[in-house]
This record gives structure tokens, C-alpha cells and sequence, in this order.
């Protein structure tokens, strides 16, 4: 959401002539944060699951449910915003802890 100062990559802007993998791995690479919205295409496509993985495993992943769906097994302990049937209003209670711990992922850290 760059209205909250963040930038924002999604695999839909993969440039033609480049491959997914490479592509996609830079950008999880530079991520200090990867945003997962469990839907019902998202459930079953590996590709979400094997990123949702690389955020888990650096501990950068923040999960949404979209759908009402299953959440893959791997992914049943980190808990996931309840977003389903959400409206786009930011002051929205669960809109705004997941922007919340967005936030605390990607915000500069702090000069001691």
C-alpha cells in the first residue's frame, strides 16, 4: 500500500521475457515482509504456498483470509487476519492489525 509509504511488488508485474523463478526469488530475497492472502485459488496453488513457506521461515509472513478457506496445514499455527468480507475501509478493526503488523516488519529500525 503505498499510501502508507510501503512499496509493493505482486508477481503479476513479471516482465515478459523473464523468468518466474528468478523473478519472483529476487523479490522474496528484498522482502522484509510477504503478505499472503489465503483464497480460494490461493489454497491450492504451490506457487503461494512455496512463497507463504519463505515468509514463514524468515518470520516475515503476515497471513489474510479473503475466503472462508481451509488454510493450508503449514500455515494453520501463524495466525491470519480475518479479512473476509472486508470493504476496503482502513479503519476496519482487523484491516488495521494486519497494516499494523505490516508496519512492524518494514518500518526502519530505530538509531539507539
Amino acid at each position: 500500500m503505498t499510501s502508507r509509504g510501503w512499496s509493493v511488488w505482486w508477481d503479476r508485474t513479471i516482465p515478459p521475457g523473464k523468468s518466474f523463478d528468478d523473478v519472483i526469488e529476487a523479490a522474496l530475497n528484498a522482502a522484509k515482509c510477504v503478505v499472503v492472502l489465503w483464497s480460494k485459488a490461493s489454497v491450492t496453488s504451490e506457487w503461494v504456498k512455496t512463497e507463504a513457506t519463505e515468509g514463514a521461515n524468515r518470520r516475515i509472513l503476515v497471513p489474510a483470509l479473503i475466503d472462508d478457506v481451509p488454510i493450508p496445514r503449514a500455515f494453520k499455527r501463524i495466525h491470519a487476519a480475518n479479512l473476509i468480507g472486508w470493504n476496503s475501509e482502513a479503519g476496519d478493526e482487523c484491516f488495521a492489525s494486519l497494516a499494523e503488523s505490516v508496519s512492524a516488519l518494514v518500518a526502519p529500525a530505530e538509531c539507539p
